[in-house]
């Protein structure tokens, strides 16, 4: 009798209690923040900093500085703007957007991360993950294996994220765990290689290197090295780019509420130890790049070891985009604004968690098929030159230019959920829990913001005029045109991403004005 009056018990027990001990903690939120960012983005941007900045220490330490202000600054901004969220909220930066500015807007945004910016990074991550397992094993193959590696890394955590945010935040914790070596090896051994050498460094910490004579190495954003301060802004916050996608736990958390803080604390974690990798990389034999240009001064097996695991370290990435992904369309399907929903769901009567996985998989192997097809046969430019098959070397190039535009434009939605937030200030329409760490915070990553995507854009545009003006004088005509078309990508997926986010409020305005015409 006992034992049944104990089972009723806890039957009758609250929901909430029941379920709290199943919910994930603070700290672990705090490790998803740090595992879906960092990883790869510091060994992959690096060299691309140190380049932008002449080779200079000094200039590119300036760079992160200004880089960290942006970073901090949002982290404190978004304390106000996070505590604005419900407990429900499953669009993560898109529902900041939904809260604070208008419908248009919110629509726009939605569909470029649900349709654009999430598949394209999920297309390109697992692909990452092969060329970081390349460069540990010396493996190189035709496309075609690459692309069914990549191909089933994306469908198994695709499946496994949509499944349970338990099991994503397990594997967040394997991948966080088994690349926390690397990571602390990679602090140290600039710093170890630069105590060998009696602290002379290969070039002068201070001064920038000229400008290289050969055209064919030139770039815009390496034409200046004090220009190259400012265009190296948005790779470093590439570097931190996914730290959003943590959001997609926010309603798996004993405390939702403490998202907040957790991004908080997991981007400041993330940001101190990649400007000390930044240095440790600066301080070695090439000063700047990845890992690999310690491949020769160390051990081969350490330095095998480091690279395989950096590839599971980068698979965490993979894993909090895939997340984030299955909460977005999950909300999606929940408020039937997902693409066919009646046609889909409705029809054949499929549960949430089904449709979640189906709408995942659907979306994002079309676009991996799509892009990975596009990348080999249809795009003729490569900045690669290790790989022994020329598909594989447009298809890395291309999926460059894609993810180039991806991360800022992802920042451009934080920061209109900060505008957004600023105006709420005065109008008071939304409740928030306001912050002293809020105004001035949200105006200088709001400027910060805004100066990358600038950059970017003149980087972009700049790099088209300055190979229409050379391209007689390379020697290489095939890379001249290479080049050229290279640098006419990056601005149309530029605009392309523009049109996809603009788009709602383009149609708004243009059927307004139709109706006015007929009435």
């Amino acid at each position: 009798m006992q034992k049944k009056t104990k089972n009723i018990e806890k039957l009758n027990k609250p929901i909430n209690q029941m379920s709290k001990k199943k919910k994930i903690g603070f700290l672990s939120a705090i490790m998803f923040v740090i595992g879906s960012s960092i990883g790869a983005g510091i060994f992959i941007k690096n060299g691309e900093i140190t380049t932008n900045t002449g080779d200079s220490i000094l200039l590119a330490v300036i760079a992160w500085v200004i880089a960290f202000v942006g970073i901090f600054s949002m982290a404190l901004a978004l304390i106000e703007i996070v505590s604005a969220s419900k407990v429900d909220n499953k669009e993560g930066i898109v529902g900041w957007v939904k809260t604070f500015s208008n419908k248009y807007l919110y629509l726009g945004c939605r569909n470029f991360m649900a349709y654009v910016y999430l598949p394209i990074n999920i297309f390109a991550m697992p692909y990452y993950v092969v060329q970081q397992l390349n460069e540990g094993v010396g493996w190189d193959a035709e496309w075609y294996w690459v692309a069914l590696i990549a191909f089933a890394v994306m469908v198994y955590f695709v499946i496994t994220t949509a499944l349970s945010s338990k099991l994503a935040n397990i594997q967040n914790w394997i991948s966080l765990i088994i690349k926390f070596f690397p990571l602390i090896v990679a602090t140290c051994i600039g710093f170890v290689y630069l105590a060998m050498n009696n602290g002379q460094f290969t070039n002068n910490p201070i001064t920038p290197m000229p400008t290289p004579e050969d055209k064919t190495q030139v770039y815009f954003n390496n034409i200046s090295p004090i220009l190259g301060i400012f265009m190296s802004i948005p790779s470093i916050l590439f570097v931190v780019d996914g730290f959003y996608s943590s959001t997609a736990i926010q309603t798996s958390m004993r405390e939702p509420k403490k998202m907040s803080k957790a991004i908080l604390v997991g981007l400041m974690v993330i940001t101190v130890i990649d400007l000390l990798i930044a240095l440790s990389l600066m301080f070695g034999p090439k000063q700047g790049g990845g890992i690999g240009i310690f491949s020769d001064w160390m051990p081969s097996w350490l330095y095998e070891t480091m690279q395989i695991l950096i590839t599971i370290g980068i698979l965490g990435i993979v894993n909090g985009m895939c997340a984030y992904s299955g909460k977005m369309y999950e909300d999606m399907i929940e408020n039937k604004t997902i693409l066919f929903h009646k046609q889909i769901v409705e029809r054949f009567g499929l549960s949430t968690k089904k449709a979640t996985i189906f709408y995942a998989l659907v979306i994002n192997i079309t676009i991996f098929l799509l892009a990975t097809l596009i990348g080999c046969f249809f795009i003729n430019t490569s900045i690669y030159t290790e790989y022994s098959s020329d598909r594989l070397c447009s298809l890395y190039s291309f999926i460059d230019l894609t993810a180039n535009w991806t991360s800022l434009f992802a920042f451009l939605i934080i920061v209109m959920s900060l505008i957004g937030g600023l105006r709420n200030r005065k109008t008071k329409e939304v409740t928030v829990t306001k912050s002293k760490y809020f105004y001035v915070p949200a105006i200088i990553t709001t400027v910060i913001i805004f100066t990358s995507v600038v950059m970017e854009i003149v980087k972009s545009v700049g790099n088209i005029g300055l190979a229409i003006a050379w391209f007689n004088d390379f020697d290489d005509r095939k890379y001249a045109v290479e080049r050229l078309v290279g640098s006419i990508l990056m601005v149309l997926t530029m605009i392309l991403f523009f049109m996809v986010i603009a788009w709602p409020t383009m149609h708004a305005k243009v059927s307004n004005k139709y109706r006015m015409k007929v009435q």
